[in-house]
């Protein structure tokens, strides 16, 4: 059955289906799923409770830590009525479990193992960022969310890591949008830097680790894409340089949900958009620190600037130009 044939809730304003007996859930795009159910099932138990984190887009760190952990305080208003709550998630991967360990819940399952249940499924169409449905809510939503994943580093962070590099995981990457991201050179070049640091975050046991290096980062580089978005959303008076071009001509585009995120990450850092039109129409996308080298040795001046959305260009012939773009908050 289609999922919007399904009564619905709203919990803090924001609506949830809620569906019995759940057997299977089959994730489907653009932003809609199908649901089985055992409609003979005599229930004679207490119900197990679910609450599905998942969308379509869940193979995509942004699009799942945007789409679905954006939800997580749900959980705990659930939890006080039924305590036996648990989430679901599609797929077992690293980050997802991080993620929600690091918010303190553990409750997490990836197969239903009971049939005998109660389903809560968030309305997948309101949050979508491949769409502009409820742009207003999800700002709210958005807003709401980034103080809750910042409140607790309000106070000011020694930086550490005068340039912390974050290198494209070979692993757990979404296999619809997989990409080569080369940053060798970049690598082998901080890594020869006294206080820098090329993160693997593949590597990383516990996500509020991964924080705290954003935290203590100068100079930021990441590849464009969910390392810029998730990791740009807890950084805090720092450059980051995106290694590519694909989120903003996107949110310029017809995603405005993803603008806002660009956004709030840009309020307290300074973001500077790598793009070379040679390096964009190939798979395999090489960056060298040549592409970048004139940023780091002009980064004690840019730390100055506030609140300044930075575009860089490379062209084909390598002729850079520099646009300075006002963010309204």
């Amino acid at each position: 059955m289609k999922l919007n044939v399904f009564p619905t809730i709203k919990i803090k304003n924001i609506n949830f289906h809620v569906i019995d007996n759940v057997t299977n859930v089959v994730l489907k795009l653009p932003d809609i799923c199908e649901i089985d159910m055992d409609c003979n099932k005599i229930i004679n138990s207490e119900k197990s409770v679910y609450l599905m984190l998942n969308t379509p887009n869940h193979h995509s760190f942004g699009h799942w830590f945007f789409e679905s952990c954006i939800y997580y305080k749900t959980f705990f208003q659930l939890k006080k009525i039924f305590p036996n709550l648990k989430i679901v998630l599609a797929n077992p991967t690293n980050y997802k479990l991080q993620t929600l360990n690091y918010f303190g819940i553990n409750e997490i399952e990836f197969k239903i193992t009971s049939s005998n249940n109660l389903f809560f499924i968030p309305i997948m169409h309101d949050i979508s960022l491949n769409n502009e449905v409820k742009i207003d809510l999800y700002d709210s939503m958005l807003t709401k969310f980034y103080l809750a994943c910042n409140a607790p580093f309000e106070s000011e962070f020694k930086k550490k890591y005068d340039i912390t590099i974050i290198p494209r995981h070979k692993v757990e990457n979404n296999p619809f949008t997989d990409r080569i991201i080369d940053t060798i050179d970049i690598e082998n070049e901080i890594s020869k830097r006294p206080n820098c640091l090329v993160y693997d975050t593949s590597k990383v046991k516990l996500f509020k680790e991964q924080i705290d290096t954003i935290r203590n980062t100068h100079l930021l580089i990441v590849p464009d894409g969910s390392s810029l978005l998730v990791n740009g959303f807890f950084a805090r008076d720092s450059i980051i340089i995106a290694l590519g071009f694909c989120t903003p001509t996107q949110s310029e585009k017809d995603t405005p949900k993803l603008k806002n995120i660009l956004k709030k990450i840009a309020m307290n850092n300074i973001i500077i958009f790598i793009h070379n039109k040679y390096v964009e129409k190939h798979e395999h996308r090489i960056f060298t620190y040549d592409m970048i080298k004139h940023i780091i040795e002009t980064k004690n001046y840019l730390t100055k600037m506030k609140k300044i959305h930075i575009n860089m260009y490379l062209d084909d012939g390598f002729n850079e130009k520099i646009k300075n773009e006002n963010i309204k908050n």
